[in-house]
């Protein structure tokens, strides 16, 4: 990986962790995918050259993807080249495995952070859809997108809209998780860190 390339990695593994921290749930391990005209490298999590044999991946990697019995994020190098898509993929993978993890926990009766109807209609979509995650007109799809809106312009100032189709419902579940803990978490995360910056001078 090139210099720029390491810069963004770390951006992508401090966007997923301030994600899994707010969400309250375990951060992945994470791995990158640099497909050069040669070769496909695999780079770990601490960013240590790994292996150049796709073979050691084992599944393809378009963009972002989680693998969830391994407890893994891949993330190819790709969605580097745009660097508010890269943030926009990152804060969706990170609430694809909320999802997982909260339908998890409803399946094991286990407590659960969200709504029930919501977390049954991920259950739903999960159990009758291969790789719900690809189906961009889906409740999976519309609270990533809606997540990722919330977190670009609570830690980046950035506002993004999404396909005119989808926009209602996006909209619509930013509303939804809004009015969740989420909101409490992020200003609890805000005020430790300022606390946390202004203790360092």
């Amino acid at each position: 990986m090139d210099n720029n390339q390491i810069i963004l990695s770390k951006k992508c593994i401090e966007t997923i962790q301030r994600a899994t921290t707010l969400l309250k749930i375990k951060t992945p391990e994470i791995y990158f995918i640099n497909e050069t005209s040669s070769r496909t490298e695999l780079y770990s999590q601490d960013l240590k050259f790994i292996s150049e044999d796709f073979r050691d991946i084992g599944y393809k990697i378009e963009k972002v993807r989680f693998i969830p019995k391994e407890y893994v994020i891949y993330i190819n190098t790709k969605i580097f080249e745009n660097e508010i898509s890269m943030l926009c993929h990152c804060y969706q993978i990170s609430r694809y495995v909320y999802q997982i993890d909260e339908v998890r926990k409803l399946k094991n009766n286990l407590p659960y952070n969200d709504t029930e109807p919501g977390i049954r209609q991920w259950a739903y979509m999960f159990d009758h859809i291969t790789d719900g995650v690809n189906h961009t007109n889906s409740p999976i799809c519309y609270d990533m997108m809606a997540f990722a809106k919330i977190m670009l312009k609570e830690f980046h100032n950035i506002q993004i809209s999404f396909k005119d189709s989808s926009n209602k419902y996006v909209d619509d579940e930013v509303n939804s998780i809004n009015r969740s803990n989420l909101k409490k978490n992020i200003n609890s995360y805000k005020r430790k860190m300022n606390y946390t910056k202004g203790k360092n001078f």
